[in-house]
């Protein structure tokens, strides 16, 4: 979707239909019955579309806006502050190539001759062609964001318009050209040198008997009348199929073909019986040989993927006739398949200002799906597209221009229409006669309604004096601080002195980095990678930026924005010209490189499926002061079993005293830590007072290898080494699969054999004494008590 809105609060923005609302005294009430919502699908396409032309020829500007199935492909394609244009491009064009179009909203804006702007929305439900080769990808959580705005999938699927992209309508009507021509001469040069002529004597007996009946119909001669051919063409076995019937190979014949038969057409036409692809071309030849005047063409033939020959007599004005019909038929079929395409190339004949609110996303999917394949460099595409599209306007660039506190499309446009309320002229808003009345009644998140909203805002800031020249055909970048210009170079509209710093390690943080400048300058760091950040400062220039570097003499590299976009440039450069083989090589470790990344990013976040979803948290961080730091990639806390296990290994061992002394081997049950864990205490037969350190819950097998590898110290545990050894061999057992009744085998079986010879457990000598326990049956262990 073309809205960035999707984390706005769904306030009720324009006024209700009774009149009363805060903007009524601005609005025109269209006439009675207008607001049946022009909903175009295949089934009205047709209908709509010439009208649709006629109102396009004679519009003042137009408005776009479109809802996807995903606008979120993986951690990898998000935006971040430190992209440039080329390599926001190259996030966009994946994200492009995965998901398809669902609705495309065009609403056309007349300016009448009184000031007042009158709306014609058109919501256009689309979907592929069926022959086309794309896949429908939804993301999930887009689905469930459209299901809650109302869209019927089901309708998406069944009724929604074909489409086909500019390079396959060309060849379709390419193909429709040329099978108009002569049916021999299909193929060019590839069929001219020489003929093609019968081998098996079955196809030369067919052949036969189809030019006798057509001299014979030639001279006015009955053919349905013929004598039987020469040959029983129902014995004929021409086509057989290999069959396997209980696991043995058997021929098995095709239902053999009917006898020699020919027809007389209604227009009195011959027509042969039904053959092969083969034996067409053959009888092509000889007719055109030997009749030239005649005209044949292939036509379907019943219960059979075999086609029959039609041969007419006809006069030259018949012909030319016959063939503008069928060139017309042609045309037809191949509009039929191209449907929505027939919209986008009006729109681009047209030339009309194209508006849009975060536009970009908006343009790739278009030309992706309409024209052709998106190109790999963004220089070509700029080319390519402000070609198609010369006259582009982005409303969410002209509101961050603006300094517009909120930019999401709902709110600018209520914000538009309070403005206007208090504008000495306010503008007045209709909608045409048999359109949705969205004046009174909005939908959101509907591709014409939001095409809607953004006209209207459009046409506030032209009154208003808030569209200016310099950012015609710019787009808004979000989270980036550069603007794209579909026409020239590129520029960056971050208020300040704008760096890039390299070369430091992925452990220096944003706060070792901060503390290169003075603090007066109010640095904000916008970060690339875990290695690169552009630094803003403010109340200085760039050259007193790169001079508080002078005397530093670490690994921080620091540059002006300038020599490392030429960098990049001459590094993408150079990758275009180098050898195909180096090429293939180097998308290979880029793929390998993104794939990668994506398994070290984890999971993507959860998304709304609106394309602006995230520009809620991009204004809050736009919103804060310029001295608040963020962490940067170094600093982020680090997440899963690794950083879990690291955290475990740092905290500090809970202790526990045990007054308790037994024979060695054997447990006792264990006491409540202070935190509700448990540990398991090994009696011992020294009667010493021991410190054990409390077990962690759940213990992986890795942990135990390591506290098993990691150097023990002697004297300090209060008890001897060789018991220490065993208990830690013993509690590695418990990691170990245990049996049916729920022990480590190799313990079980030692306690099975121990069980015979245990001694009375001494008495205690601690401060506070255990009462004793009953002892478990031999063979079996004291219970674990589970807190």
């Amino acid at each position: 979707d073309q809205s960035d809105h999707t984390n706005a609060p769904n306030t009720p923005l324009p006024p209700p239909r009774d009149g009363t609302g805060p903007f009524s005294a601005l609005v025109e009430r269209a006439p009675h019955g207008a607001t049946t919502r022009m909903e175009v699908t295949r089934e009205n396409f047709a209908a709509v579309l010439p009208s649709f032309m006629t109102q396009l020829g004679s519009c003042s500007f137009v408005a776009i806006d479109e809802e996807m199935t995903g606008i979120r492909r993986d951690r990898t394609t998000e935006p971040t502050a430190g992209d440039l244009c080329g390599q926001r491009y190259g996030k966009m064009k994946r994200v492009t190539e995965t998901f398809n179009l669902m609705q495309v909203g065009v609403c056309l804006f007349h300016e009448k001759d009184d000031g007042a702007l009158e709306a014609r929305p058109y919501n256009f439900i689309i979907f592929p062609d069926e022959t086309s080769k794309n896949r429908i990808r939804m993301d999930v959580s887009t689905a469930y964001f459209h299901k809650g705005n109302g869209i019927d999938f089901n309708k998406w699927i069944r009724e929604g318009i074909p489409y086909i992209t500019a390079e396959e309508d060309d060849l379709l009507r390419t193909k429709a050209t040329e099978s108009l021509m002569s049916p021999s001469a299909k193929g060019g040069d590839l069929q001219t040198p020489s003929k093609v002529e019968a081998t098996k004597e079955d196809d030369k007996v067919f052949v036969a008997a189809c030019m006798a009946a057509i001299t014979k119909w030639d001279a006015g001669g009955d053919v349905l009348e013929v004598e039987e051919p020469p040959v029983d063409f129902s014995t004929l076995p021409s086509v057989v199929t290999w069959v396997r019937q209980c696991g043995v190979g058997k021929l098995k014949l095709r239902k053999p073909p009917k006898p020699f038969v020919v027809e007389m057409g209604e227009e009195g036409e011959l027509i042969l019986p039904a053959c092969n692809g083969f034996l067409r071309k053959i009888l092509f030849q000889e007719i055109e040989e030997a009749f030239p005047t005649f005209t044949t063409e292939s036509r379907p033939a019943e219960s059979t993927f075999w086609k029959k020959i039609a041969i007419m007599k006809l006069t030259e004005e018949e012909k030319t006739a016959r063939e503008e019909k069928k060139m017309n038929t042609a045309i037809a079929t191949v509009d039929a398949r191209a449907g929505f395409l027939r919209v986008f190339r009006a729109l681009c004949e047209s030339k009309k200002p194209i508006v849009g609110h975060n536009l970009l996303y908006d343009l790739l999917f278009l030309f992706h799906n309409f024209q052709a394949d998106l190109p790999g460099q963004l220089s070509d595409l700029k080319a390519t597209l402000h070609a198609l599209l010369p006259n582009i306007w982005d409303t969410k660039m002209l509101s961050v221009a603006a300094k517009y506190q909120e930019t999401w499309l709902a709110s600018l446009y209520k914000k538009s229409l309070a403005e206007n309320a208090e504008s000495e002229k306010p503008l007045v808003l209709s909608v045409a006669e048999g359109f949705e009345d969205y004046t009174a009644k909005g939908q959101e998140h509907e591709a014409s309604y939001d095409a809607y909203m953004t006209g209207v805002i459009f046409q506030h800031f032209k009154a208003t004096g808030q569209a200016p020249a310099a950012l015609h055909n710019t787009c808004y970048l979000m989270r980036s601080l550069f603007a794209l210009n579909l026409a020239g170079d590129d520029s960056m509209y971050e208020t300040g002195a704008v760096v890039h710093l390299s070369g430091f390690d992925q452990t220096t943080g944003t706060g070792d980095l901060v503390k290169l400048f003075p603090k007066d300058k109010q640095v904000n760091l916008r970060w690339i990678d875990s290695f690169s950040t552009f630094a803003v400062l403010q109340n200085c220039t760039v050259e007193e930026a790169i001079a508080c570097l002078d005397d530093y003499k670490g690994d921080v590299k620091i540059q002006t924005v300038e020599d490392h976009i030429a960098e990049y440039k001459a590094a993408e450069k150079a990758a275009a010209e180098a050898p195909a083989d180096l090429q293939a090589e180097i998308e290979t470790l880029k793929t390998e490189n993104q794939r990668l990344l994506t398994e070290l990013a984890g999971p993507p976040k959860k998304a709304t499926g609106k394309r602006k979803a995230t520009e809620a948290d991009e204004e809050e961080e736009e919103a804060e002061p310029g001295g608040k730091k963020r962490k940067g990639p170094a600093e982020k806390k680090e997440k899963g079993p690794a950083a879990s296990s690291k955290r475990k290994a740092a905290a500090p061992a809970e202790e526990m005293e045990v007054d308790e002394e037994e024979d060695e081997g054997e447990e006792e049950p264990v006491a409540k830590g202070s935190k509700g864990k448990k540990a398991a205490v090994k009696k011992e037969v020294p009667k010493k007072k021991a410190k054990v350190e409390k077990a962690a819950p759940k213990p992986t097998k890795a942990k135990a290898k390591e506290e098993k590898a990691a150097p023990k110290p002697k004297g300090k545990v209060g008890r001897p080494t060789k018991a220490a050894a065993k208990e830690e061999e013993e509690e590695e057992e418990d990691l170990k699969p245990k049996n049916k009744g729920g022990r480590p085998p190799k313990a079980a079986a030692e306690e099975e054999k121990a069980a015979p010879k245990a001694k009375a457990a001494p008495k205690a000598t601690a401060k506070k004494a255990v009462p004793a326990k009953e002892e478990p049956p031999a063979g079996r262990r004291a219970p674990k008590s589970r807190g």
